[in-house]
């Protein structure tokens, strides 16, 4: 009989047959017996949470709009960047975002109270991973407000939990590389939501078009991107006096552009699985570049457009359509590929961008002049013969796929002319064949966090954004 451990990057079974036949190695009584003394705190009792009083909580249901029985939790953020400060305390209900897995990230989100300062803020506690080439996510919201980057929340306080880290030491053996995850929470002003929850289709580009001028400033001004382009990182915001935008955010995984493809990186290939570029599901050592992120904002396009907004095509093509080109997987657990559906669509060109039969003018006017541009990038029948008649112009299309400028300037043409989308077309997911409404399939792998968020997320979202 196994006696299974689980840590938040590994899980362990054991052999229990050792420990009852070695008698001069009592291990597993000797485990028993130092637990059974251990401390709250050489137990890992998270002391960071307590109960609030019941004036605090009496204050934050009214702020948060909980209401009894739920229970409240009053959590302690550290500051990263002052150790000497005390901690700031939040007080929050159930997390309406939690973790699928009992390893990875357990990351989980929050809508909290901000005692001090009385305010609700949004709150992120996760297990980080620890790592030279990665920076801590609380970092990359501040050095962006430094840098006056638009379209990124606004950073409250973030840092990690005294005494919450975890490595595990064991025998060596072949197989993925074991990461230390630190406990960590973020804590940031800006509450959006999900672009699933789009009122009108121009809503929804406008959302796709802000984010991407987040990333275009992250690139230029820190030289970092993003890497996990998806359509649960986007989010529409709306200030108080109902002006739109939107934000880009989990900048967990970003890299800086000079570490992108260092074969030394600890993130070998990052991002949900729906939306990663074609070339980098087909090739995970494939050098990693900015038009990767670029046409990750365009799958969120697509993927978002076809599944809540109007289009001619039948639930079975539909439903097709997201499971091949979207969630398509093949190869082994440890080594998972996909991809080569969604760069055959991109190099059909517009004969891909048909097939959805969109009934909204714009989206289809939109998405038929990105899929025709990112063709050529994947060999599309334009650019061969292109490339034969005018190689020159080949290569100053090629050019403008490496930039966020033509891209942008193509939404923002598109965006310009207001009047001519529909005024009310809102998120409404459309019909697709019984036991098929969102594709399930997921892939987790500690080494690749790809495979740790992809469709059980974004299943989620669209359940929440189609009622909105």
């Amino acid at each position: 009989m196994p006696m299974h451990r689980w840590l938040h990057n590994i899980a362990l079974t054991y052999s229990l047959s050792l420990y009852v036949q070695t008698s001069d190695a009592p291990y597993l009584q000797e485990f028993f017996w130092r637990l059974d003394y251990a401390n709250d705190s050489t137990r890992r009792w998270d002391a960071s949470v307590t109960e609030p009083t019941p004036e605090e909580a009496s204050q934050a249901r009214h702020r948060l709009g909980k209401e009894e029985p739920e229970l409240l939790f009053k959590f302690a953020v550290y500051d990263d960047l002052n150790s000497d400060a005390e901690p700031k305390i939040f007080i929050a209900g159930e997390p309406f975002e939690s973790h699928a897995y009992p390893t990875g990230h357990a990351t989980r989100c929050f809508i909290t109270y901000h005692i001090s300062e009385d305010r609700v803020v949004f709150m992120k506690d996760t297990w980080r991973i620890v790592a030279s080439d990665l920076v801590a996510e609380g970092r990359i919201y501040q050095r962006s407000q430094e840098a006056k980057i638009l379209h990124i929340a606004e950073f409250v306080i973030a840092g990690d939990i005294p005494g919450q880290n975890q490595k595990t030491f064991f025998q060596p053996h072949k197989g993925l590389p074991q990461k230390q995850h630190q406990h960590y929470r973020l804590v940031l002003e800006t509450i959006g939501r999900p672009l699933a929850s789009f009122r009108s289709s121009w809503e929804m580009v406008n959302a796709i078009n802000d984010t991407m001028t987040a990333h275009q400033q992250t690139v230029e001004k820190l030289q970092i991107m993003h890497q996990d382009i998806s359509v649960g990182n986007v989010l529409i915001t709306e200030d108080t006096n109902g002006k739109l935008g939107s934000i880009l955010v989990d900048w967990d995984l970003c890299q800086s552009l000079e570490k992108l493809n260092d074969e030394n990186t600890s993130i070998k290939r990052t991002g949900t699985w729906e939306f990663i570029s074609a070339k980098v599901l087909l090739d995970p050592t494939a050098p990693r570049t900015v038009t990767d992120d670029l046409e990750s904002f365009l799958h969120v396009l697509t993927w978002v457009t076809i599944l809540l907004t109007p289009t001619e095509m039948s639930p079975q093509t539909l439903a097709a359509t997201l499971r091949i080109c979207y969630s398509g997987i093949w190869g082994t657990p440890d080594d998972p590929i996909g991809g080569m559906s969604k760069g055959t669509s991109l190099a059909a060109g517009r004969m891909s961008s048909r097939m959805f039969r969109l009934l909204n003018p714009k989206l289809h006017q939109l998405v038929d002049t990105l899929y025709a541009t990112f063709g050529a990038w994947y060999g599309s029948d334009l650019y061969v013969i292109t490339l034969e008649e005018d190689p020159l112009a080949i290569q100053e299309l090629l050019d403008r796929l490496r930039d966020h400028k033509w891209m942008l300037d193509t939404i923002t043409n598109v965006l310009s002319d207001a009047d001519a989308w529909p005024a009310d077309d809102r998120s409404h997911a459309n019909s697709l064949p019984k036991g098929r409404e969102i594709p399930n399939r997921k892939r987790k792998s500690d080494s690749e966090p790809e495979s740790s968020r992809p469709s059980q997320k974004v299943r989620s979202i669209v359940e929440e954004g189609a009622i909105v």
